[in-house]
């Protein structure tokens, strides 16, 4: 039962906690917003944990290979669209970032129509580290009192250093396409 395996569980469990990561964000209550920060952290944590464990235990699945990054996609910029919403990140910034996603994602779906897999970048796993930290550091910031500046600003930077790896990575991408990291879909 591939569809059922524990690495796709994982991607499951981490799209269905962004409703309620979300929820908890929009409130003013200190608990709720401390909350959501663990509610992100775990999903955070599982991004790892899914690739991980499919790997380890061979159980690698094409649906996995497309519903891991789908669930990575809708929790990054649904919390980054949120964090927008508050006037806790530029939109600026929040705009690259999606753009960049909705970028690969159809680079993605074209690749894969031909039969082939885009495989992620070593700049692509290290962007999504650094919108993870900037991310709950932003978070962290709302309820964080007289610490709240210097919280936002290392989130602030941390998804500076996201944004650059983003950019980077969509060109690595984009160009040279006769280059480009595919491999034969499985």
């Amino acid at each position: 039962m591939p569809l059922w395996s524990l690495p796709n569980r994982l991607s499951l469990t981490r799209i269905f906690l962004i409703p309620l990561i979300l929820l908890l964000l929009c409130t003013a209550s200190k608990h709720l917003l401390f909350l959501s920060l663990i509610l992100f952290i775990v999903a955070g944590i599982t991004d790892g944990l899914d690739g991980y464990v499919a790997r380890r235990l061979k159980l690698s699945s094409t649906f996995g290979l497309y519903l891991d990054p789908l669930a990575d996609k809708l929790l990054i910029c649904s919390v980054l669209i949120t964090l927008t919403y508050l006037r806790q990140v530029p939109l600026w910034m929040t705009l690259l970032m999606v753009g960049r996603e909705l970028l690969v994602s159809s680079l993605r779906a074209f690749y894969a129509y031909g039969g082939l897999r885009m495989a992620s970048s070593s700049y692509g796993k290290a962007k999504t580290l650094f919108q993870i930290v900037g991310v709950s550091a932003t978070i962290l910031s709302l309820f964080s009192g007289y610490l709240h500046r210097y919280f936002h600003l290392f989130g602030f930077v941390s998804l500076c250093g996201a944004l650059f790896l983003s950019l980077l990575s969509a060109v690595l991408y984009l160009y040279p396409l006769s280059t480009s990291p595919t491999q034969a879909a499985p």
